[in-house]
């Protein structure tokens, strides 16, 4: 279901070519899951760093591209129930969703929909920090485990809802055709 491990560890060095801070290093080690054939942060996924501060744990749907935005919000409009139920499930580990939201409902979708919470997000990410002692001792592993567990049937409610733009694509790449 993941992608190849070799590919999930970010390179420790920042991108400073454009950036006015020239520090060279990160202050994290970071690695990110997304589902197998999926790229970094536009497919649903798991994530987590590990820094002098924290460890942080994150999943969910990070940088969806504005197809996989319509193809979530079209699919939350009939599914709303069971994702926040698999929210409820995992909210006692990882919280809340976190990320930006629109001010109001995008256009095409009905404002007063019981889902227009979910709507209007950008991204549909649960995130947890934990303390950063916990990177030295074998329990981390245990934390990764079952917080990935608990944030699964999110993510993979999220992909059958991302899925609908590879339907979509293949249907409009079979027409272009004709």
């Amino acid at each position: 279901m993941l992608a190849e491990p070799k590919r999930a560890i970010y390179r420790i060095y920042r991108d400073t070519r454009f950036s006015p801070d020239k520090t060279p290093y990160k202050t994290h080690i970071a690695a990110i899951f997304p589902k197998k054939g999926g790229e970094r942060g536009s497919t649903p996924g798991f994530y987590f760093h590990v820094s002098a501060k924290e460890v942080g744990i994150a999943g969910g749907l990070y940088e969806p591209q504005p197809e996989h935005l319509y193809s979530v919000r079209s699919w939350l409009v009939d599914h709303h129930q069971e994702f926040r139920k698999a929210m409820r499930a995992c909210k006692k580990l990882m919280g809340d969703l976190h990320g930006e939201s629109l001010k109001r409902v995008p256009k095409g979708f009905d404002s007063e929909h019981p889902a227009a919470d979910l709507l209007k997000m950008k991204r549909w990410v649960v995130w947890a920090a934990l303390p950063a002692k916990l990177a030295s001792t074998p329990e981390l592993q245990k934390e990764l485990i079952k917080r990935f567990k608990a944030m699964l049937p999110m993510t993979e409610l999220l992909d059958r809802a991302s899925a609908g733009v590879k339907k979509r694509a293949a249907a409009a790449d079979y027409f272009s055709d004709f």
